[in-house]
C-alpha cells in the first residue's frame, strides 16, 4: 500500500480516486479519435505563410523608437541643481523636510532619461544591454521601491 504520511485522511482517500478516474478516463479514449487526418496537417502546413518579425535592433535604431515614441527630447535637466553639491544639499534637505514629491522630481523622467542619459549608460552596449524602455523600468522601479521602504 501506498503511505503518504503527510498528507490529510481526506487527500489519502481523494488521490487513489483521482488516479483511478484519470486511468480509466485514458483507457476509454480511441487513439483514432483523437489524432487529426494527415491530409488536414499537411494541407495546413502547405498553406501556412511565416509573418517574419524583426524585433531585434541595434541600440542606435531602439533609442531613435524609443524617442520618437515619447515624441520630444530635452537637453537639460528640468530641476537641475548647479553643482554636486548642491544638488546632495537640496537632496538632504528635502529628506529633513520628509518631502517625497519633491524627491520624486529630482529623479529622472522618462523623456531626460531618452535624451540625455540612456545612449551613454552600461545599459546602451553590450554585455549589459537592455531597450530603453526596459532599462527606464527597472531603475525607476528600483527608485520608486527604494522611496516607498
Amino acid at each position: 500500500m501506498l503511505h503518504l504520511p503527510r498528507l490529510g485522511p481526506a487527500l489519502r482517500i481523494a488521490l487513489p480516486l483521482v488516479l483511478l478516474v484519470t486511468a480509466c478516463d485514458r483507457a476509454k479514449r480511441d487513439p483514432a479519435r483523437d489524432a487529426l487526418p494527415i491530409d488536414s496537417v499537411q494541407r495546413a502546413l502547405a498553406e501556412f505563410k511565416p509573418t517574419h518579425v524583426d524585433s531585434v535592433f541595434p541600440p542606435e535604431e531602439e533609442v531613435r523608437r524609443f524617442i520618437a515614441e515619447i515624441g520630444r527630447t530635452v537637453d537639460t535637466l528640468r530641476y537641475a541643481q548647479p553643482t554636486r553639491d548642491a544638488l546632495v544639499q537640496r537632496f538632504a534637505t528635502l529628506v529633513e523636510k520628509n518631502d517625497t514629491v519633491a524627491i520624486r522630481h529630482l529623479g529622472l523622467d522618462v523623456i531626460e532619461f531618452a535624451s540625455l542619459y540612456y545612449a551613454t549608460s552600461r545599459f546602451a552596449k553590450p554585455p549589459y544591454f537592455l531597450k530603453p524602455q526596459t532599462a527606464f523600468f527597472q531603475i525607476s522601479a528600483n527608485s520608486e521601491h527604494d522611496l516607498n521602504t
